[in-house]
């Protein structure tokens, strides 16, 4: 129903033999102020419950019809379902840990605090492929041909996590191992990077997600430093991370005065966490339009969809 509202256009893809076939523009979008006009009010609200979906929610508000399942969430300002829309927190999980993939995070500690006497010449960066060398930070022998290493598909520096594919592992890293990360020149071998790796989730959705401060607002990465101590306001280049809550999240070593942030409200949540938080805060009411409504929005739609935006200013349907 709501597709067939939207204008075609010509696809084309020489490369691959395919030239203007014609299929659904689906990157228009239209935006209605429902609103806008004065009048009665055109919805109404609706509880939601366990296990409801927007047809499920669509077949009950509308004599059994789902199909209006779009112009639910159209009102509700949902545009994406699978993230936007309330789940069961399984669910929402499940979903969270398919758009990963199979990734894994890997969790380091401080270079500079645990080898001391090492001077990197860069940061990490995705791409890089860590190899796993001797406890002490010397390099296994041969250390070029080693059989542990995998290459990192994304590294967030104010987190100190290093994402990889754990399928494209070769050998197994684990908590507490020492990594570096080798540049070659030539055929000359230099250790760009040192540490040791802190923290091992093969589910990515197991990692941090973000900060909360003693108030429920999530806390921007490096403006209180939130891989530091909050209450103290540290630098984030010269804290330790066991003065932190991610340290206290990934058990690093040390005793560290991240207890008093946590104490006073402040907090880390993995990406479960979020998910499960977020779900949460999107269940309770969403309002169904009026469905004497319906079919003049969906007229109105076509109409939009099928003239220049410059020419469309102000398209509403009050009540």
């Amino acid at each position: 129903m709501f597709f067939k509202t939207l204008s075609t256009t010509n696809y084309s893809a020489p490369g691959i033999g395919i030239n203007r076939i014609p299929c659904i523009d689906i990157f228009k979008r239209v935006n209605i102020n429902f609103d806008e006009g004065g009048g009665n009010r055109s919805y109404d609200y609706y509880d939601m419950m366990p296990g409801d979906t927007p047809d499920i929610i669509s077949t009950k508000s509308y004599n059994g019809n789902p199909y209006w399942y779009w112009a639910i969430l159209m009102y509700n300002n949902i545009t994406n379902p699978f993230r936007d829309f309330y789940r069961d927190p399984d669910t929402a999980i499940q979903n969270a840990e398919s758009r990963y993939n199979r990734m894994g995070s890997f969790f380091y500690d401080d270079e500079a605090v645990v080898f001391s006497s090492f001077t990197k010449t860069r940061d990490l960066r995705a791409g890089d492929i860590i190899i796993k060398i001797n406890s002490d930070g010397t390099l296994p022998d041969p250390y070029s041909t080693t059989t542990v290493s995998v290459q990192l598909v994304e590294v967030n520096k104010s987190k100190r996590e290093m994402r990889f594919i754990v399928s494209d592992e070769s050998g197994t890293f684990a908590e507490g191992d020492a990594f570096a990360v080798i540049d070659k020149n030539g055929g000359t071998y230099t250790v760009a990077y040192k540490s040791k790796i802190l923290k091992r989730y093969d589910k990515v959705t197991k990692g941090i997600s973000s900060f909360k401060d003693n108030e429920g607002k999530t806390i921007p990465e490096r403006t209180k430093s939130p891989t530091k101590l909050f209450a103290s306001y540290q630098e984030y280049l010269t804290a330790k991370l066991n003065d932190s809550i991610l340290g206290e999240f990934n058990n690093a070593s040390g005793s560290g005065n991240w207890s008093n942030t946590v104490n006073e409200g402040y907090r880390a949540l993995s990406i479960e966490d979020q998910v499960v938080e977020d779900n949460t805060e999107n269940f309770g009411r969403i309002k169904i339009p009026d469905a004497r409504i319906l079919q003049p929005l969906l007229t109105e739609m076509q109409v939009v969809l099928n003239r220049p935006p410059t020419r469309n200013k102000k398209i509403t349907k009050g009540s």
